[in-house]
């Protein structure tokens, strides 16, 4: 196996979707939400390689995670996203008529948490 291909990210989304059959915790997660985090991981070794960049650090812990699902929706004051209980939430707009949620970002600030919607 190419040392080069291990950081690959086809090749390590293939390598997720084998893990998912045989592993239970990883069959629970969504893999829209850990596919991301292998294109944000490949997106780092790319810029590495190509701008010079050294190797990626990661020292802060998970400040945000993308959920991406046409299964999100949004009930009044509650958000609906699977693999989650609903959560109360309080909007700053209203979602357009005719648009439809397909990408949720969840972000951890100080002052709370926050939910970033993608139409």
């Amino acid at each position: 196996m190419n040392h080069l291909n291990i950081r690959a990210y086809h090749f390590q989304s293939t390598e997720l979707t084998k893990a998912k059959k045989t592993n239970p915790l990883l069959k629970s997660g969504n893999a829209q939400a850990m596919q991301q985090t292998l294109r944000k991981l490949d997106r780092a070794f790319n810029d590495m390689k190509s701008k010079g960049m050294g190797f990626p650090r990661y020292k802060k812990k998970m400040k945000s995670f993308n959920l991406i699902s046409n299964k999100i929706e949004l009930n009044g004051s509650y958000l609906k996203i699977p693999l989650l209980k609903n959560i109360k939430l309080k909007k700053s707009r209203d979602i357009p008529d005719g648009f439809k949620i397909k990408q949720a970002q969840i972000i951890k600030k100080a002052s709370g948490y926050y939910v970033n919607l993608m139409i």
